[in-house]
């Protein structure tokens, strides 16, 4: 009964000898290449001298002048004299910019107005064809326009934010800029037509992925808002629509950094 218990457990082992063996025979061990034996490391445990200057010279003698004859003493005194800070001011002092000393709701004013004046401006370019231009042209004369159309259009854009309104002024003002610099004769430029010449050009110049798309949700603030009826067709157009996908299609993944650790952040705190 002895034998036949045993004969399991010898197969086994000379089954276990032939996978070692195997494995020995078809690895190359004597070619396995470890990690400080590759990139920078490699040169740096290396007893070759660097193919490079690891640390470069630093051009001492143009801040400061010793000679040879000077005690080494001397020579780490005036050195540092010369790295030395001059001021008493903490060092994230030298970081950190001026800011403004204005209240939140006078800096929200403030851009408030800039917004208005660059709506202003696009509105001019052709009073007649939008409702709040010809709201500003039965004012009457020039200068009653120009006391009142202010007020108009700030009670147009109602309580929208600032920082929104602004990026739109922005966008319809470069598109203004882009009609004039083309020659086009077109007395009221907010048309379909025009608009489309102006994607091609976005196109084919490579501008920014999201001008496009900037460009249309200006014009649709520009028909819902200030009344430019001739933008109808414009927000409905589905061969400007598609020209603003493609190119948005083409803007790259957001890549944030990662979150600072605890710890990184008490090393900030430390150097400050």
């Amino acid at each position: 009964m002895g034998p036949p218990a045993v004969q399991p457990v010898i197969s086994a082992e000379i089954h276990d000898a032939s996978f070692a063996r195997s494995l020995l025979t078809n690895c190359d061990v004597t070619g396995v290449t470890l990690p400080w034996e590759t990139g920078i490391y490699r040169e740096l445990f290396s007893d070759e001298p660097f193919a490079f200057q690891l640390v470069p010279k630093m051009p001492i003698s143009n801040i400061c002048h010793v000679s040879l004859e000077d005690d080494p003493q001397h020579v780490a005194a005036t050195v540092a004299s010369v790295a030395a800070l001059d001021s008493d001011d903490p060092v994230f002092s030298t970081c950190m910019s001026s800011g403004d000393d204005e209240h939140y709701r006078e800096i929200r004013q403030q851009l408030r107005d800039a917004a208005i004046g660059k709506l202003l401006l696009v509105l001019r370019h052709c009073l007649l064809a939008s409702k709040t231009g010809r709201h500003i042209i039965n004012l009457g004369t020039d200068a009653q326009q120009q006391a009142g159309a202010f007020d108009i259009v700030d009670s147009v854009i109602g309580v929208r934010s600032p920082n929104t309104v602004v990026k739109r002024a922005n966008s319809l003002l470069s598109f203004l800029r882009w009609v004039a610099k083309s020659g086009i004769d077109e007395v009221n430029p907010f048309v379909e037509h025009v608009i489309w010449g102006y994607f091609q050009h976005l196109r084919i110049t490579e501008a920014a992925a999201t001008k496009a798309d900037s460009s249309l949700s200006a014009f649709r603030f520009a028909y819902y808002v200030l009344g430019f009826d001739s933008l109808e067709d414009v927000v409905c157009s589905r061969r400007l629509l598609g020209a603003a996908e493609i190119m948005l299609s083409g803007k790259r993944l957001l890549r944030q950094s990662l979150t600072l650790t605890v710890h990184q952040v008490k090393c900030l705190h430390g150097t400050a």
